[in-house]
């Protein structure tokens, strides 16, 4: 997949398409669609090969549908695709940004997420269709105030290092 990879604002016609990554990567998708304003797609020689979002709970978001293809995996499109959607968190103006997730807490923890208690988050989070039920209960709760910036990940900062000494 390389390097031609751009991530752009999910149109009409891309939500089937992240549906469908979403289902095959066991991953909710109930109340997407109301979502997609702030839906980003990961498009790779005109497939949409991942995804990205969040549903706002002003002054926090909830971030949602992170999913890359099978194929585009072990590419840092997750990490890409996490940066891009704090950065417009930021440019939006939001505080804190959450994830429930059962897949990657090990990642959000190396990125400098938080994990806290599902309890702990704002009531408006808690009442999202996320928390009510998409998400099953297990899934854990992790926040990073959005000013904050990511940790790279060692894999990152060690390719970082030979860059700054070549």
């Amino acid at each position: 997949m390389g390097g031609d990879a751009m991530i752009r604002r999910a149109t009409d016609a891309d939500l089937p398409l992240v549906i469908k990554l979403l289902n095959e990567a066991s991953l909710p998708a109930a109340g997407l669609a109301e979502q997609r304003g702030h839906l980003y797609a990961l498009v790779s020689r005109e497939t949409v090969v991942g995804a990205v979002g969040y549903e706002v709970h002003s002054p926090d978001v909830l971030l949602r549908s992170l999913v890359v293809a099978p194929a585009a995996r072990g590419q840092g499109r997750g990490l890409q695709l996490i940066s891009f959607i704090l950065e417009q968190c930021r440019l939006d103006g939001i505080r804190n940004a959450y994830a429930l997730t059962t897949t990657i807490p090990h990642l959000l923890s190396r990125l400098g997420f938080e994990e806290v208690k599902r309890s702990a988050a704002p009531a408006a989070l808690r009442s999202s269709d996320e928390f009510q039920g998409s998400c099953p209960s297990r899934a854990r709760l992790f926040r990073i105030p959005v000013t904050a910036g990511l940790t790279p990940p060692k894999a990152a900062r060690k390719s970082r290092k030979k860059e700054v000494r070549a």
